[in-house]
C-alpha cells in the first residue's frame, strides 16, 4: 500500500510537473510570440520613425547645402571682379586662386543639392537675403579702385571666410553623409584662405601707411 501510493504519489508528481512544463511550454511560447509581435511592431515604429527622421535629415542637409552652394556662386562672382580690378598682383592671384577653389566646392555642393533648390519659405527668404547682401557688396566694389578697392576685396573675404569657417565647423559636427564629408573636406582649405586675407590686408594696410608717410 505503501509503495502503491509512494508509486501513485510519484506518477502525480510526474504527470503534474510534465503539465506544468508543457503550460509553462505553452506560456513560453505565447510570450514569445508576443515578444515577437512587440518587437516587430517597436521595429516598424522605430523604422517609420527612423525612416521620418532620415527624411527630415535629409531635408534639412539639403537646404544648408543650398545656402552653402549660393555663397560659394557668390565668392566666386566677387572674385571674378577682384581678378579684373584688383590693383596688387597678389591680390589677383589671389582672386583667381578663390575662383579656383570656391568653383570645385560650389560643383560638389551641386550634386548634393540637385537641380531644384530648397523652396520652402525660410530657404527661399534666405536666398533673398543672401542676394541683397551680394549686390550691395558688388556695388560697393565697383566704386573702389586701387589700393581701396584691395582693401574692401580683402575685408569681405575676411568676414566671408570666417563665416565660411564656423558654418564648415558646425556644418562637418551636426550633419551626415555627403554634406559631412564635403564640410570636413574644405574646412582646411577655408582656414587657409581666411589666414592668406587676413596676410594680405596687412600688407595693403602697411602699404598704405608706408604711402601715407
Amino acid at each position: 500500500m505503501c509503495t502503491q501510493l509512494k508509486l501513485g504519489l510519484a506518477v502525480a508528481l510526474i504527470v503534474g510537473c510534465v503539465a506544468v512544463d508543457a503550460t509553462a511550454q505553452q506560456r513560453r511560447l505565447r510570450g514569445e510570440r508576443n515578444r515577437q509581435q512587440g518587437s516587430q511592431q517597436i521595429q516598424q515604429t522605430a523604422g517609420t520613425a527612423t525612416d521620418s527622421y532620415a527624411g527630415s535629415q535629409n531635408s534639412v542637409d539639403k537646404q544648408f547645402a543650398a545656402c552653402l552652394l549660393q555663397a560659394n556662386q557668390a565668392e566666386v562672382k566677387l572674385a571674378k571682379i577682384a581678378a579684373e580690378k584688383a590693383d596688387s598682383p597678389a591680390v589677383k592671384q589671389f582672386a583667381d586662386e578663390m575662383i579656383q577653389a570656391h568653383t570645385a566646392l560650389a560643383n560638389k555642393l551641386q550634386q548634393l543639392v540637385g537641380n531644384q533648390q530648397p523652396n520652402d519659405r525660410r530657404s527661399q527668404i534666405e536666398r533673398q537675403i543672401n542676394d541683397r547682401c551680394l549686390a550691395l557688396l558688388e556695388q560697393e566694389l565697383s566704386s573702389k579702385t586701387g589700393k581701396e578697392f584691395d582693401a574692401c576685396y580683402l575685408g569681405s573675404q575676411i568676414g566671408g571666410h570666417m563665416h565660411m569657417k564656423a558654418a564648415l565647423e558646425v556644418l562637418a559636427d551636426e550633419t551626415t553623409g555627403e554634406l559631412q564629408q564635403i564640410a570636413q573636406d574644405a574646412r582646411p582649405t577655408v582656414e587657409q584662405h581666411f589666414k592668406h586675407a587676413q596676410d594680405l590686408m596687412r600688407q595693403v594696410d602697411q602699404r598704405q601707411a608706408n604711402a601715407g608717410s
